[in-house]
């Protein structure tokens, strides 16, 4: 699987490719020297799909799961009196959705929306709403 993107919020504007598979990680790979930046860990078995929005990336899995990735370029720690303001650019899974009884096939972000598609190995498509992990329709 492959998907190319341009970073809109890196002002170097970098272009990568997001590639995943049997693995079950997916890899952030840059676009100019093909040098793997990145390997988001999280699945168990093969990744099937990959779908992404703005800093948002889904990947859905024959692990019968979907993750929800970030892109973060910075963190805030808090300590007594203090706030620290570290420059991190690197990503981050923020959700695991148990998405499924099958394995995951395909994903399709709706933007106007919000919400994500998903399509399993039987056919049947689910919506869903990803902040709250609720499935809107089936």
């Amino acid at each position: 699987l492959f998907r190319q993107t341009t970073d809109r919020a890196d002002k170097d504007n970098k272009r990568q490719i997001i590639a995943a598979g049997n693995s079950g990680v997916v890899y952030l790979i840059n676009f100019e020297n093909y040098e793997k930046r990145s390997a988001l860990r999280g699945h168990t078995d093969s990744v099937n799909c990959l779908a992404l929005e703005e800093n948002l990336l889904f990947s859905g899995s024959d692990d019968k799961s979907i993750i929800v990735w970030v892109k973060l370029k910075y963190m805030i720690i808090s300590r007594p009196l203090t706030l620290v303001l570290l420059e991190i650019d690197q990503e981050y899974m923020i959700a695991r959705i148990d998405a499924s009884k099958v394995p995951i096939r395909d994903l399709l972000m709706i933007k106007e929306t919000g919400h994500l598609v998903a399509c399993g190995k039987d056919g049947k498509i689910k919506v869903w709403d990803y902040t709250s992990q609720v499935v809107i329709r089936v």
